[in-house]
């Protein structure tokens, strides 16, 4: 089967705004709600090997280098940064966490260290880069109590997006919102840990002349309610979670700040130093629309979710363990994203990024995702299927960044863009099957008062989960009339306006077939008598193995009126010079119970069993190129139970 995942174009134009130059794939506000609720240290991954890093201490010119440093120009995702930090992908975060409550209010959160658990070192020649910021009374307090407060502001280079491409001229630095800090000893382990708040800062109390250092993750998580667990890990270095660390330092007898930040690694005219922004960019962009979407859902229940990325990560299919990821994608729960210099690279491209966690979105308010994906662009007519999940896409993205022109970066210094202004609509073939007029109908949508609460709400709802007809706008705007009545009225006016009528979930009385032969009724009925049907599946929208173009796919009902075993046959009728491979998918709400996929020429057929009662829907198409786009492929099916 296809992998679920988005394709681009190969662009060498400039940006045309409200024109679609670059093929839908996956900059705006990058403010956000402060933190909210509490982490359990207890919930820190942990690895049996430290990935080697670069130690220099903050705040001065001075650095202490590990053994174990892997200069920025190996093939390693250690991401050294400037004098203030290094980052490092490394999963190597000790098991020894003391479980203790993280409160998400301000820098004013503290965690005591018990002087049992920290180790006793002399001062080390980074001590003298801490910056002291204590009066003369509280060093008096410091040395009664012997502990020492150790506070300061995590940041990370934004590079601005533009329709020319990166802006590095302009980059600036944003704060690392909600990560999760630790306090680690000189021997590796984590003594403490809380999380950054809304401005960046954190906060522990520690004993005083304490050997120690800050790690940043790139990681966000909460548990409770609401729930969510973001991790940004290196899928060339064994999805091992990139972390920010600082130099170690000697904590004094007096309070102290330490600052990190993590640079974009641009000299000029190449990434001449490591790319230590590039995790927290993807973080922060993710922290972006998930503050967005806890306005509309305050007790929202997310399971983990992994965005990969790295420095080798590029446009080449293959391995993704090489970074040969082909483009930026969602599947199987994980998102990979670019970051190929030169070429294509996606940790600043805030649209895609968003667009992806779309996918992931969409697939976990739901658990269903029934899209094939595929290449696709706003100007294709698609499969309703994929139509909808990359309209999806974009629409949230635009809408939880509170932007909608997205944009792209992408060739040399990452010197061009393309995009498209996403509540524009079609400019060509509008209709249920364009991705274009899907994202403009549900960006303008949520853009209505309540409007996004309601897309939020189709999405979490059994109705849309359990939905019979495969998920399309048809069944959003089926399942909108349900659990939001009162919103259908605004909702139509954008959705007629793209030259969509029907409102039910099997399309009844939809009169838009994109001019393909056969495209409607969308749904057909296959009886299970044994009687010939006869369906042609065309790929006059585009020609290639498992098109997911609009009328490669052909899809039946099938209402059984007695439980039994039944067997599908499919038979090619024509064209009689060209080979073709029908593959078939049988599904019961959304989850497949059989399935045709063999290799045989001109014909398929599988047995399987189903209930009295069920509504299943049976999926049809030749899997094989078409040489010529206007000759279908047409096939006799019948279905038949079995003595």
């Amino acid at each position: 089967m296809l992998r679920l995942r988005d394709s681009r174009m190969n662009i060498k134009s400039l940006l045309i705004l409200n024109t679609l130059v670059l093929a839908a794939c996956g900059g705006g506000s990058d403010g956000g709600a402060p933190p909210v609720g509490s982490t359990s240290s207890s919930s820190i991954q942990t690895s049996s090997t430290q990935f080697s890093s670069l130690q220099s201490s903050v705040g001065s010119s001075s650095s202490v280098q590990s053994s174990s440093v892997l200069s920025s120009s190996a093939r390693s995702s250690s991401l050294s940064s400037d004098s203030s930090a290094s980052v490092s992908s490394s999963s190597a975060l000790s098991s020894s966490i003391s479980s203790v409550p993280v409160s998400s209010s301000s820098s004013s959160s503290v965690i005591a260290i018990s002087s049992s658990s920290v180790s006793s070192a002399a001062s080390s020649s980074t001590s003298s880069s801490v910056s002291s910021t204590s009066s003369s009374a509280q060093s008096s307090a410091s040395s009664s109590s012997a502990e020492v407060d150790i506070t300061g502001t995590v940041t990370y280079d934004r590079v601005p997006v533009t329709s020319t491409g990166l802006d590095y001229a302009n980059t600036y630095e944003q704060p690392v919102r909600a990560a999760v800090v630790n306090l680690v000893d000189s021997s590796g382990q984590i003594l403490a840990n809380t999380e950054t708040n809304d401005a960046g800062s954190y906060s522990f109390t520690i004993d005083a002349n304490t050997l120690v250092k800050i790690q940043v993750e790139a990681r966000s998580q909460r548990t409770g309610t609401p729930r969510w667990h973001l991790r940004v890990e290196d899928n060339t270095n064994d999805n091992a979670l990139y972390v920010l660390e600082g130099a170690l330092f000697n904590s004094g007898s007096s309070h102290s700040n330490r600052d990190l930040h993590a640079p974009s690694g641009w000299t000029g005219n190449s990434y001449g130093d490591v790319r230590s922004a590039a995790p927290f960019a993807i973080l922060d962009t993710v922290y972006d629309a998930l503050t967005k979407l806890l306005e509309s859902d305050a007790n929202l229940q997310l399971p983990v979710s992994r965005l990969r990325w790295s420095p080798l990560n590029k446009t080449a299919n293959g391995a993704l363990t090489s970074g040969d990821i082909g483009t930026s994608f969602y599947s199987n729960s994980v998102i990979y994203i670019l970051g190929d210099e030169d070429n294509d690279t996606d940790e600043y491209d805030q649209h895609v990024v968003a667009h992806e966690w779309a996918h992931y979105l969409e697939d976990k308010l739901a658990n269903r995702q029934d899209s094939v994906g595929g290449s696709h662009s706003g100007s294709d007519k698609l499969d309703m299927r994929v139509a909808f999940s990359e309209g999806f896409g974009n629409a949230i993205a635009g809408h939880v960044l509170a932007d909608a022109l997205y944009l792209d970066t992408y060739s040399a210094q990452q010197g061009f863009a393309g995009g498209f202004d996403i509540a524009a609509g079609s400019y060509s073939d509008s209709g249920w099957f364009n991705e274009s007029s899907i994202q403009s109908i549900l960006y303008r949508f949520s853009q209505t008062t309540g409007g996004f609460d309601a897309v939020v709400d189709v999405l979490s709802s059994p109705h849309y989960r359990d939905s019979e007809a495969h998920l399309s706008i048809f069944t959003f705007a089926d399942v909108l009339s349900n659990v939001e009545p009162t919103k259908l009225s605004s909702f139509e006016s954008f959705y007629n306006a793209e030259t969509i009528h029907s409102t039910d979930a099997f399309a009844l009385g939809e009169t838009n077939d994109g001019g393909t032969p056969n495209a409607l009724p969308i749904y057909k009925t296959l009886p299970t008598d044994g009687s010939i049907t006869n369906v042609c599946s065309t790929q006059i929208n585009g020609t290639s193995q498992g098109s997911n173009k609009l009328g490669s796919w052909v899809y039946f009902t099938i209402q059984p009126t007695v439980t039994g075993t039944y067997r599908l046959d499919i038979n090619k009728t024509s064209p009689a010079a060209r080979a073709t491979d029908p593959d078939f998918i049988v599904a019961l709400r959304g989850q497949s119970i059989a399935e045709g996929y063999s290799a045989e020429v001109d014909a398929e057929s599988n047995s399987f069993s189903l209930v009295n009662g069920n509504l299943y829907v049976v999926s049809v198409q030749d899997w094989n190129a078409h040489s010529d786009s206007n000759e279908a492929s047409c096939f006799d099916l019948t279905l038949a139970q079995l003595p």
